[in-house]
Order: C-alpha cells, then structure tokens, then sequence
C-alpha cells in the first residue's frame, strides 16, 4: 500500500522545518489528515464532500477530514486522527503510515479566517472500508494524483509564483476542488513534486 513513491514523499515531508501560524486568543487551531493510497499503478488521494449545515463555514465544500481541536486532543496530530477516525472510519495511527506535515494555513472565506488549519498527510497500509458519519460527510472520493498534479503544472504555468485564487483550483469529474483544500494540495505538490 505505500511503495516507493509514498517513500519519496515521506523523504521530502519530514526533517523540514514547517512554518507554523502563531495562535491568539481568538483563533481556532485545527486540522486535516491529506490520506494517500498507493496500488501497483496510481497513488490517489481521499476527497470528502463535507455535508450541507448552515452551522459550517465549509458547508458542501471539496475537504480533506478534519476539523476543530478538542480540549481532550493532545495535540494537533491527534485531532486530525480523531476528526478522521469520526467523519469516515478510519483509525490513522493503526491503518496508515505517517508521511509528515505541511505548513498552518488560514482560509480566506471571511467567514472562516479565525481559523487556523495544520494539515498532516499518511499513507493506508492496508486496504479499508469507510464508515461515512453523513452528518458531516455527503460523499467522497478517490483521486489520482497525478491528474491533479497535471493541472497544478498548468496552473503554475498559466498564473505564475504569485498569488491568484484560480491557482488553486482543481477539478475531477463532477468535483470541484478550491479554497484551503486546494491550497493545501498545491503546498503538498510544491514540497513533493514527483507526479511525473
């Protein structure tokens, strides 16, 4: 389940330094778990649809799992594993291996810039069934990294280093990736670069 592509990537993520965001009080630290899939031909990501709620700032939005840190977790990592472990029923720290950490984020949607977002990226060790909670989740989906990679190339070619919001937008089939999530997936390319 994780070959030597997940190797390279795991190689590139840990032992850096990651830029973290300084919290204050009125932020609100959270974070998502990036999981990959390799088979003998494609490695691909898990995409979920996050379930319409009027409560949500990310209501229906293309998401990796994750969520809010609980007073409980004992650090980021852990609530990521938990958020995962409850919105789709996998266990991360028994069905996968972790590969490292990408840099905090924080939305632009007005609505959410209190936000601060760590994401955390693994690889399933073994194959899983979701157990999808649908009050959060409406759907999901695997996706080959190497089609989104592709329009990451083309992206950076058509937009350049600065920045542009059409940057971070990525589409498979019916799916419509944007915002946080395709800004975390564009820093994971930048910092991996190997989908060739």
């Amino acid at each position: 389940m994780c070959g030597n592509k997940i190797k390279k990537i795991a190689q590139k993520l840990q032992n850096r330094n990651f830029d973290r965001i300084k919290a204050e009080e009125s932020n609100i630290n959270a974070a998502v778990m990036m999981i990959l899939n390799q088979s003998s031909d494609e490695t691909s990501a898990l995409f979920i649809q996050r379930s319409q709620n009027d409560k949500d700032v990310f209501s229906g939005h293309m998401a990796f799992p994750g969520g809010k840190k609980k007073k409980d977790d004992l650090n980021l990592y852990d609530t990521a594993c938990r958020e995962t472990f409850e919105e789709i029923g996998i266990d991360i720290k028994e069905d996968s291996m972790f590969l490292g950490q990408l840099d905090d984020c924080k939305p632009n949607n007005p609505a959410a810039r209190k936000f601060i977002v760590t994401p955390f990226v693994s690889c399933l060790t073994r194959d899983i069934k979701l157990k999808i909670d649908d009050t959060e989740v409406a759907d999901f989906v695997w996706i080959p990294l190497i089609e989104l990679y592709e329009q990451y190339k083309n992206n950076l070619d058509k937009y350049g280093e600065g920045y542009n919001n059409k940057k971070f937008e990525f589409y498979y089939n019916e799916y419509f990736i944007w915002g946080l999530t395709g800004r975390i997936l564009n820093q994971f390319f930048n910092l991996t670069g190997i989908f060739y």
